[in-house]
């Protein structure tokens, strides 16, 4: 094999290794962030009616991730990359 296609073999492989990773990191931050989210949401909602005081889902929703569609896999994420 000539050396030329060698180290374009070797650069590709090195790119797709370093992809996969960057993707499984923010995978990972984004499923703790998932989970901190719902245990905030649970607290709170156990606190509204601790209180009396009534938050609706859709007062909840809104701060959700714009990133809670399979879509948003292949989008980059505009908070990430300002």
């Amino acid at each position: 094999m000539p050396q030329l296609e060698e180290n374009l073999l070797s650069r590709l492989a090195r790119l797709e290794k370093m992809l996969e990773a960057y993707r499984k990191l923010h995978a990972e931050e984004f499923d703790e962030m998932r989970r901190e989210l719902a245990e905030l949401r649970r607290d709170f909602e156990a606190l509204g009616k601790a209180s009396t005081m009534t938050v609706g889902r859709s007062a909840l929703r809104s701060v959700e991730s714009p990133h809670d569609t399979q879509a948003a896999d292949s989008a980059q994420c505009q908070v990430c990359h300002e």
